[in-house]
């Protein structure tokens, strides 16, 4: 099972009255790495609210933004007393003793009243956390929804390498037979051990079977990671598909003929695909 580490979610809820939404991103990244905006009152809950993301999803750069649907709701005025006192005190002296001073006219001082931003009255911690809980699991849902369409593509790219593959077995078995004909024409009259060198020789430098057969051997390997529990896949995967790169290569390399060479073309389309697609897999 692969999971993909692009996804989103989303959620609006009410704790206490107060709405709020949150949304959830996730891109590809090499690591684990979380992105947090919310309102400052929840900073709090910040370290929570990553200890969640971390339980449920693993790679991937997590994109969290959090709002206060009604910002009123979260504001609160708070009384500088000490501050408003020192006021009262300098009025009474520029009035004197028995002077009158209008005390609503103190509140209108710069300081005297504050607007404070806090979570409202009644406010569940627990309730809010469920909530987003929530949301972090539709984002896995999303995750997991793309690593099986990436999945798919998975399966066609190997099929389309193992198709190639038999074609090159077919193609390889055929033209060594065709040059060992031919050597065997050219040779008449040589020493049987120096016709013998030369075709181990030829063999050695041109043979593909270990390569074609290693091909394989990796195409089964990434099929059982697909199948597998594994959520943490996509290492792996990119390693065989490097692993299937480097046996393509040296197929070519060892092949002079053109048949093969088409169809390692193909098989190297197929890979490269792959590796673009594994950059977004857990």
């Amino acid at each position: 099972m692969l999971e993909s580490m692009t996804g989103a979610a989303s959620a609006s809820f009410r704790v206490a009255r107060a709405p709020f939404q949150i949304w959830l991103r996730s891109i590809n990244h090499r690591f684990f790495e979380v992105q947090m905006r919310c309102p400052p009152v929840l900073h709090k809950m910040e370290r929570q609210l990553e200890d969640l993301l971390r339980a449920r999803l693993r790679r991937g750069r997590i994109e969290v933004e959090i709002e206060a649907g009604d910002a009123g709701a979260m504001i609160r005025p708070r009384m500088n007393r000490k501050l408003a006192r020192e006021y009262m005190g300098f009025a009474r002296d520029l009035a004197g003793a028995a002077g009158d001073f209008d005390v609503t006219g103190v509140l209108r001082l710069p300081g005297v009243v504050q607007l404070v931003e806090e979570l409202p009255a009644g406010f569940d911690g627990e309730a809010f956390l469920r909530q987003f809980r929530r949301a972090v699991e539709q984002l896995q849902k999303a995750r997991l929804r793309e690593g099986r369409e990436i999945e798919t593509l998975f399966r066609g790219y190997l099929k389309n390498i193992q198709d190639c593959g038999k074609k090159i077995r077919r193609r390889h078995g055929a033209y060594k037979k065709e040059h060992l004909r031919r050597m065997r024409r050219e040779l008449r009259g040589v020493l049987p051990e120096d016709a013998l060198k030369q075709g181990v020789d030829w063999l050695e430098r041109h043979d593909i079977d270990e390569e074609v057969e290693r091909l394989d051997m990796h195409i089964k390997a990434v099929r059982e990671l697909m199948a597998g529990k594994d959520l943490e896949a996509g290492k792996q995967i990119e390693f065989f598909a490097q692993e299937m790169l480097r046996e393509a290569n040296t197929v070519a390399s060892k092949s002079r003929d053109f048949e093969i060479r088409r169809e390692v073309v193909e098989i190297k389309t197929a890979i490269e695909h792959m590796k673009e697609q594994v950059r977004n897999v857990c």
